[in-house]
């Protein structure tokens, strides 16, 4: 992110086992600097769990 200045959102991009193509979106960086210290995706067979955290 050392190069990025813009505002945006994180997304995850996949195909399942379906072959059917998934967005899930979470996350937000401002300046290039992410508001969270990480962001974990975890897929499911039908959903995806978003969980953003701050490392202590």
């Amino acid at each position: 992110m050392a190069n990025t200045k813009s505002d945006g959102s994180y997304f995850l991009e996949f195909t399942n086992s379906k072959g059917e193509k998934v967005f899930t979106g979470g996350g937000y960086y401002t300046n290039g600097g992410s508001l969270d210290s990480w962001i974990r995706f975890e897929i499911r067979e039908d959903t995806t769990l978003v969980d953003l955290g701050q490392y202590p």
